[in-house]
């Protein structure tokens, strides 16, 4: 049974030189853990290296795709080389030096899987650099759970699926008053991690759902890139309407 990797071989990846860096599935699953639960089980030291190389492959690949399907693209912004785009951003995973972001679990799904939301280089760098410049933190679990299987862990990037009974597709709505509504993530047990596919697994027939705690939810900034087009105007009862009546 493969395990999400363990400090010693974020170490061993931290001391290989770029040209000969191997992003592991082993590897992938620790960002996966971050990405599907909110549990982060290493100190930010260990995390950044694999952050900042997966980042860095994410943009050039992006770029790379692009011109091979729609021939050469607009600079990403302010007219900088996909080169300046990725020193830039690289350099803001490094400015947090000491500690994660605290977007980083939103961060972690992006980096596994960006093209199930952005087809586009521009959209995406944008996403990241919201993510990035941050400057609240956060900390690893002190006691986390064991590391978890790579096939038990459900699939990244995916809007959960409605309680059973419901008849809406969509994730439920924001309460009013709360920073970023009840954004629970679900565990299905047994979903597969088929790192071979473009997805990290495939979600098993008939898995039940398990809701998760939100503590480690990056509200926080974790949808920020998903405003925009999709936003929905809020109405507004009328002073002195009597809802439901």
């Amino acid at each position: 049974m493969s395990l999400v990797a363990d400090e010693e071989a974020l170490r061993s990846f931290d001391g290989t030189p770029d040209a000969e860096k191997k992003v592991t599935p082993a590897l992938r699953g620790v960002l996966a853990e971050i990405a599907t639960t909110g549990i982060i089980r290493y100190e930010w030291t260990l995390l950044q290296p694999l952050v900042t190389y997966l980042l860095s492959q994410v943009l050039l690949d992006y770029d790379s795709i692009s011109k091979v399907e729609v021939g050469p693209m607009p600079p990403p912004a302010n007219g900088e080389s996909i080169q300046q785009l990725v020193e830039r951003l690289t350099q803001a995973v490094r400015a947090h030096s000491s500690a994660a972001p605290f977007t980083l679990q939103r961060l972690a799904e992006l980096l596994l899987e960006p093209q199930k939301q952005y087809s586009r280089l521009d959209k995406l760098a944008l996403a990241l650099e919201k993510l990035l410049l941050v400057t609240s933190t956060v900390a690893p679990q002190s006691s986390p759970p064991p590391r978890p299987a790579l096939d038990s862990l459900p699939p990244v990037n995916e809007n959960p699926k409605p309680p059973p009974g419901s008849s809406s597709t969509k994730p439920p709505a924001s309460i009013p008053g709360t920073a970023n509504g009840p954004h629970e993530r679900m565990h299905m047990p047994g979903s597969g991690f088929n790192l071979a596919s473009a997805a990290l697994g495939t979600l098993s027939a008939g898995a039940a759902p398990q809701y998760l705690p939100n503590s480690q939810s990056p509200a926080m900034a974790a949808d920020i890139d998903r405003l925009g087009d999709s936003a929905q105007p809020v109405v507004v009862p009328a002073a002195g309407t009597i809802v439901g009546l």
